[in-house]
């Protein structure tokens, strides 16, 4: 049975609202499936694995331990019918947004297709939450979004969505969804995304790094002399000693960034 049919039987009707775009491309769900190179017994957190493309794989061929969150009442029974018989399979019906994190076996990787309408606040979870605790993550998401994750210093998508994924991973693109990949078929393209955590200790605490990081992208055009008129005057001079201000906040990598926070909270290096 196909996933319009089997949509149609459990009374489901793809919502716009919940980003229910289901995929139908069997190659592709081997290749999503494929890159996140789970181990036999590995663990699995699958967010909105929808009617199981994704599930079937890991359980049924890699003999994963998945923990599957879906927020749809019908398709969280129709989930437990098909795969509820199986020992490695968990199943929460819930918002993702709500889901303990820290409930998990430490290690756990990630595979999903998320939601274009909160993939942002699914992503901040995931890597604000699971940092320390999390392996590998696999996401098919919106291509705008993913090729904000890559950028660059200086590019048109470079911006504290970017800075957020680059502090905690190493983003790549490793291909593309075409829309008619999925049911039903969505306005915009898609692309699978890994995100591998980076070692080490943090550079900045995230707490007062990333709220400094949104004050300057919310000036990104200006010259950071401007964005930086709230420093203290003695504390902007050393900060003017080791940094141009003339310089726009979008031109900064990282590391500058870090730089320039240290320099603006009093740790002059």
């Amino acid at each position: 049975m196909g996933v319009r049919e089997t949509l149609c039987e459990l009374g489901v009707r793809p919502s716009k609202s919940l980003g229910q775009d289901f995929l139908i491309n069997r190659e592709k769900a081997w290749r999503i499936v494929s890159a996140l190179d789970v181990s036999p017994g590995g663990c699995v957190l699958e967010i909105g694995p929808g009617l199981g493309a994704l599930t079937e794989i890991l359980l049924l061929e890699r003999d994963a331990r998945v923990y599957a969150v879906e927020v749809s009442f019908r398709l969280s029974k129709y989930l437990e019918r098909t795969f509820g018989k199986y020992e490695g399979f968990s199943l929460y019906c819930m918002d993702f947004r709500k889901f303990d994190i820290a409930s998990l076996p430490e290690g756990t990787k990630v595979l999903g297709n998320i939601p274009y309408r909160i993939t942002g606040e699914i992503v901040r979870k995931l890597l604000v939450e699971g940092h320390n605790r999390l392996g590998d993550i696999v996401l098919g998401l919106q291509e705008e979004v993913a090729m904000k994750m890559i950028a660059s210093p200086g590019d048109k998508d470079w911006g504290s969505f970017s800075v957020l994924v680059q502090f905690y991973t190493e983003p790549e693109v490793l291909f593309g969804l075409g829309r008619m990949d999925f049911y039903p078929v969505p306005k915009v393209n898609s692309k699978v995304v890994k995100l591998r955590f980076k070692e080490g200790e943090l550079p900045a605490p995230p707490e007062r790094f990333f709220p400094f990081v949104g004050k300057l992208f919310s000036a990104r055009r200006k010259m950071l002399r401007n964005v930086l008129r709230y420093v203290e005057k003695d504390r902007l001079s050393i900060v003017k000693q080791k940094v141009d201000l003339t310089r726009r906040p979008d031109t900064l990598s990282l590391s500058e960034l870090v730089e320039l926070f240290w320099l603006v909270e009093g740790k002059d290096g």
